[in-house]
This record gives structure tokens, C-alpha cells and sequence, in this order.
């Protein structure tokens, strides 16, 4: 099952009523990068788990305070 369908599965049992077509991972980067960083996490390690190439795109555009 992709995460997008786990997702929208997920949301159907929780009776939201939201249109879910573009919900997938990719919705869910920022607040990823963002907690992981508040959580201490070594930025490298969320760099490269977001695949980023540049540390900067990782801090400044995904790890919002």
C-alpha cells in the first residue's frame, strides 16, 4: 500500500471530509523536518533523509521554528 493510500484510508475512518487527492508524503516534509530538528535530531541526518543535497534547503525552506 502506498503512503498516500494509507493516508486516505486513514482519513476516511476518521470521517474527514476533505478532498485527499494530493495528500501523500510530500504533504508532510516540513512538518517532518520541523519536528525532527526541534527534537534535536542531527540536521545531516534530516538533510538526507529528505534527500536534499544542500543542508541550506533542509534549515531554511523544510525546518520551520
Amino acid at each position: 500500500m502506498l503512503v498516500s493510500d494509507y493516508l486516505r484510508v486513514a482519513a476516511n475512518k476518521a470521517e474527514v471530509v476533505a478532498p485527499l487527492r494530493t495528500l501523500g508524503f510530500h504533504t508532510f516534509r516540513r512538518t517532518l523536518a520541523s519536528v525532527l530538528v526541534k527534537m534535536e535530531v542531527d540536521p545531516k541526518l534530516v538533510q538526507e533523509m529528505l534527500r536534499h543535497q544542500n543542508l541550506k534547503t533542509t534549515l531554511e525552506v523544510y525546518a520551520r521554528p
